[in-house]
C-alpha cells in the first residue's frame, strides 16, 4: 500500500511504525490509569499524550523534512511538559535537562541536513 499526500506519505513501514506508536501509546494510556486517577490536571496530562501521540503519528508519515522538523520539536515541547507534570523540584530539573539535551540533538539534526543537503545540492 502506497499513498501520498501533499503532506504525509503512507507506505508499508509508515504504517508499521504507526501502529507500533499507536499500540505503545495504548500501553501508556492503560498504564498511566493506575497511578493518575488520584492525581489533579488530569486533563491537562491526557491531552498532552494525546498530542504526543498526534505529533509522533505526524513525524512517521510527514512526507518532507520541514514538516518532519516540525512535529519533532513539538514532541520535544511536549515530552518537556509531561516531565514537568510531576510537580516536584526534581521534575522540574529534569524536564529542564531534557528539554535542553533535546534542544540540543535538534541543533544537532538541522546541523547535519544542513550538511546533507550543502553536499548533495
Amino acid at each position: 500500500m502506497n499513498l501520498t499526500t501533499q503532506f504525509f506519505k503512507f507506505d508499508n513501514l509508515s504504517i508499521f511504525v504507526g501502529i507500533f506508536v499507536g499500540i505503545f501509546f495504548l500501553l501508556i494510556t492503560i498504564y498511566s490509569f493506575g497511578f493518575m486517577w488520584q492525581k489533579k490536571r488530569l486533563v491537562y496530562y491526557y491531552s498532552c499524550l494525546i498530542l504526543t501521540l498526534l505529533s509522533s503519528l505526524g513525524a512517521v508519515f510527514s512526507n518532507n523534512l520541514i514538516l518532519f522538523m516540525i512535529f519533532w520539536g513539538f514532541l520535544g515541547l511536549l515530552l518537556y511538559l509531561l516531565i514537568e507534570f510531576g510537580q516536584t523540584e526534581n521534575a522540574s530539573y529534569t524536564a529542564k535537562k531534557a528539554f535542553i539535551i533535546i534542544g540540543g540533538t535538534d541543533a544537532l539534526m538541522l546541523l547535519g541536513l544542513g550538511l546533507v543537503w550543502r553536499l548533495t545540492g
